[in-house]
């Protein structure tokens, strides 16, 4: 009894001091991914919105301004033993390699978080140095558009930074807000809150 006690007392502790008290689901993406997260001073964890658009994992909330950083982390290990294992065997099959996918999956989100605007999303690849410095990826991109949809209710603009590392994963971050400055101001201290290891 004393021992089931000092082991429910430990994992309760654990639970209560995880890393920045970030939701177990989105730990798990972390480390799947190989990623660290780092909670902005100025932010506090906000409730995820459901909605038709775009599944994310975990958002933030300024605690000044009307400004939201959303975070979604796609995981490439499981996609990666079923392409492995199609590489050992080739049963007539075709398969792409998930590390070409990113491209046309950035801007498949940017399409859809944008549909009806009237406007095409702005996309533009990141410097491949600045992009590994800064998160240590292999790819990077950044989208603008003015967003439609239940993703993006109560906010006027949307920015978006799409991130991959080979054979790791993706992750994409979404900039809301209904202040344009704000995607001058308010991202450049948070820019780098999510990372690759």
């Amino acid at each position: 009894m004393k021992k089931t006690l000092l082991l429910l007392l430990a994992f309760s502790l654990l639970c209560a001091f995880r890393a920045d008290n970030l939701p177990a689901n989105f730990i798990t993406l972390l480390n799947r991914t190989d990623m660290n997260f780092t909670l902005p001073a100025g932010y506090a964890a906000v409730a995820v919105v459901k909605n038709n658009q775009m599944v994310y994992h975990y958002a933030i909330k300024s605690a000044d301004r009307n400004f939201e950083v959303r975070y979604a982390v796609r995981p490439l290990d499981s996609i990666m033993n079923v392409y492995n294992d199609w590489l050992q065997n080739k049963d007539g099959k075709v398969m792409t390699n998930p590390n070409n996918l990113y491209k046309l999956a950035f801007t498949i989100i940017m399409a859809n978080l944008s549909r009806g605007s009237g406007r095409m999303p702005q996309i533009k690849a990141f410097d491949s140095l600045a992009v590994k410095r800064d998160f240590n990826a292999d790819w990077g991109a950044v989208g603008l558009c003015i967003p439609t949809g239940n993703f993006s209710a109560g906010y006027k603009y949307l920015n978006v930074t799409a991130l991959h590392k080979n054979n790791q994963g993706d992750a994409y971050i979404f900039y809301l807000t209904d202040n344009v400055q704000d995607l001058q101001t308010a991202m450049p201290p948070i820019y780098t809150a999510l990372k690759f290891r």
